[in-house]
């Protein structure tokens, strides 16, 4: 059974590549869940709470970093295919440089716009919102970096990315927070993890920036993609970004820290499959260039994600009072009644996320408004029924599982071309 097991790592570069991510992308999170299993004890509810709304913010940032990394991972791999090696060059250099503007400019809009946030959401140092805007040129750069890397197939070096931003992220927020730095220190060792992860990412890529023969072409093609994947990702983020937002908004402070950690302990669950999508995306982009079927890849890799998923799922349903014991102690143990419920509306993300970034692969974009749509049924239901933060989970599953269900319908019956 081993030795089959083996051979079929050996053999079968899906199985392999989509080990040596779930792996790394397994400790990134055992090292994000550290810092927060800290965090949330050293902080307290109430100041772990603003920390949550805070790095919600994160996930916004996150759009661009998986719009652009997704987008940059499709053309690379078709360049790949065809050893095209130049236009990786040009691509590459073209990119870093132009983000790095774009960047600056987008952090100068957010100051703008920091007061308005800070009175929304209740924060009245808004320092830690000016802190927030370091991320954006950090996170642009990065996109870039780990595109390239999923584009390339270099599973390894991507694999070595994501763990050194988990160590980073955990041993600097414990170094910060211990030496009195509170919040501060929390955000800070983040924007530490994410630099440190654009300069390894460079060094390890060095051999297609500096390549002799790096070919100009139009990129236009390009960033002309980025569009609908920047929405698609914005759309899929906010499923999970204007829950925290909202709570923030309509219970106490301390209901909000609650609501924070239980979003941490149902993305434990999501970013902890993550990598299926990562591996999937560019081999259903290097099979489209090469004029080959890909809907089988689809249904292995959804396979794959509910295997994986379905066991932790019915962990949280099972045992919710030792899960949030153990991780943030006695002080969250208010929601035993809803972790079970939070981890299936996570399931059915998970199947949204891997569903619309096999559609978006095929260069299909007429699901997007639809995302768009179930994200207003999504505030439109939590700005009706908030009575309890059960209530909010419900709607959540209820949104979820609808969208969910119309985009395996919609993949059911569309050809594969």
């Amino acid at each position: 059974m081993i030795k089959k097991g083996i051979n079929l790592y050996k053999n079968n570069d899906l199985v392999r590549d989509n080990v040596i991510l779930f792996i790394s992308t397994l400790i990134l999170n055992i090292f994000g869940f550290l810092f927060h299993f800290y965090l949330g004890r050293a902080l307290g509810p109430k100041d772990y709470g603003i920390l949550g709304v805070l790095l919600a913010f994160s996930y916004f940032l996150n759009v661009f970093l998986q719009s652009l990394q997704s987008t940059f991972a499709k053309f690379v791999a078709e360049y790949d295919s065809q050893n095209s090696f130049g236009k990786i060059c040009y691509a590459f250099r073209r990119a870093l440089r132009k983000l790095f503007i774009i960047g600056i400019i987008l952090a100068f809009v957010f100051i703008l716009l920091v007061p308005y946030i800070g009175k929304f959401l209740h924060i009245t140092d808004l320092n830690l919102l000016y802190l927030l805007t370091i991320l954006i040129i950090s996170t642009l750069l990065l996109a870039v970096v780990r595109g390239v890397m999923q584009g390339l197939q270099k599973f390894k070096v991507l694999g070595l990315n994501l763990t050194l931003e988990g160590i980073v992220k955990f041993f600097g927020a414990v170094l910060f927070v211990s030496l009195g730095w509170k919040i501060y220190g929390a955000i800070f060792a983040f924007v530490l993890s994410l630099t440190l992860g654009v300069i390894f990412g460079i060094l390890a890529l060095r051999k297609y920036l500096l390549w002799e023969n790096c070919e100009f072409f139009e990129t236009k093609e390009i960033y002309k993609y980025s569009f609908p994947v920047l929405f698609m990702i914005l759309f899929l983020t906010a499923f999970f970004s204007l829950d925290i937002m909202l709570v923030k908004h309509y219970f106490s402070e301390v209901d909000a820290g609650f609501y924070s950690a239980l979003s941490i302990l149902g993305k434990i669950i999501f970013f902890g499959s993550v990598s299926i999508s990562q591996v999937m995306f560019p081999k259903v982009s290097a099979l489209i260039a090469k004029g080959k079927k890909h809907k089988t890849l689809y249904f292995k890799s959804l396979g794959a994600f509910l295997l994986m998923v379905i066991p932790l799922m019915i962990l949280y349903l099972v045992f919710p009072r030792s899960i949030i014991n153990i991780v943030f102690g006695n002080e969250y143990l208010g929601l035993v009644p809803v972790l079970g419920v939070f981890a299936i509306f996570i399931v059915l993300f998970g199947v949204v996320y891997l569903s619309s970034f096999y559609l978006v692969a095929q260069k299909k974009y007429r699901f997007i408004p639809l995302l768009f749509l179930f994200n207003l049924l999504e505030i439109i239901g939590i700005s009706y029924f908030h009575s309890s933060l059960l209530q909010v989970v419900y709607v959540l599953i209820g949104v979820m599982a609808c969208l969910s269900i119309l985009l395996l319908v919609y993949i059911l019956n569309k050809n594969e071309s």
